[in-house]
């Protein structure tokens, strides 16, 4: 939030800036904002063009919005708009997404904004231009690598048949160590094979974050989530990793690894923007 709403009952709803070059050679339909019957704005600052829409301060004043956000319901409603205008303008333009909720209370303030940061929002234009964001989630059944392990381990082996050497009371706790010592491999490999498929797909990037992996509450999966990265491709170099993605993906459900893999995009820059939303509030917004 920036000040104390003084004039008026709206507020400024920010979604993206864009190119106002690209606007003007290709302006945008008519479209309902966040709150209709109020409808999206495009306000041009020199080459800077602002995709915002006015909203009620009884609702998105900094208090209101933060217990607002707690209704689930209400919140899926209006992170979707916002990421579904994110979608149709990262279609048309370089668009840097800003986080969902980001409000100003005073034109006053919203203009001392980006006169602040035009510099910073052009050379991200700049560096934003023709590239895509791809989504890399891959999620690992642990208990069939443990399996293999058990099975195909030399070292298991040899702790197995040293354990039958032991007195009866002993192996219990052996055996018990034994389980450990191979969720522990499981975990080892799973580790591996994913921090070397991140440094390929890395290689492939302009840029590359991981994210913090979700609990299997929130994925719904039986498995394991053990990757969740982030590229920054050039739209026109994206071949290559979708293919190797797609390579990956195809041996593993051939072989039935344990590796299920889920690529999404293109998205909107939303993480290699410096005006994009850090942490969890990437995900709160459709992500």
């Amino acid at each position: 939030m920036e000040d104390t709403a003084q004039e008026s009952n709206q507020l400024i709803y920010l979604y993206a800036f864009v190119p106002s070059g690209q606007f003007t050679d290709n302006p945008m339909p008519e479209l309902e904002g966040i709150e209709p019957p109020e409808m999206i704005q495009y306000e041009v600052h020199g080459d800077i063009t602002a995709v915002t829409c006015r909203v009620p301060e009884d609702v998105y004043s900094e208090a209101k919005l933060q217990r607002k956000v707690e209704d689930m319901q209400w919140l899926q409603v209006k992170a979707f708009h916002h990421h579904e205008l994110m979608n149709k303008l990262h279609e048309n333009y370089t668009v840097i997404p800003l986080k969902f909720g980001t409000i100003f209370e005073t034109e006053k303030t919203f203009q001392a904004m980006i006169a602040e940061k035009k510099t910073t929002i052009m050379e991200q234009f700049q560096r934003l231009s023709d590239k895509e964001e791809w989504n890399l989630k891959v999620y690992a059944a642990k208990d069939k690598f443990m399996n293999n392990v058990v099975e195909n381990s030399e070292e298991m082996e040899q702790k197995k048949a040293d354990i039958e050497a032991m007195p009866k009371g002993r192996q219990f706790f052996e055996k018990k160590k034994l389980a450990n010592f191979a969720e522990e491999k499981a975990i080892e490999k799973i580790r591996d094979y994913c921090q070397e498929l991140h440094d390929h797909l890395k290689s492939l990037s302009e840029a590359t974050d991981v994210k913090k992996n979700w609990e299997r509450k929130v994925t719904g999966r039986d498995e394991d989530m053990s990757l969740n990265s982030v590229y920054l491709v050039n739209a026109d170099g994206k071949k290559a990793l979708l293919d190797y993605v797609e390579a990956e993906k195809q041996y593993a459900e051939d072989h039935d690894t344990g590796f299920y893999f889920e690529m999404t995009g293109p998205w909107p820059s939303y993480h290699f923007s410096d005006f994009a939303a850090k942490g969890e509030e990437k995900d709160n917004a459709g992500r």
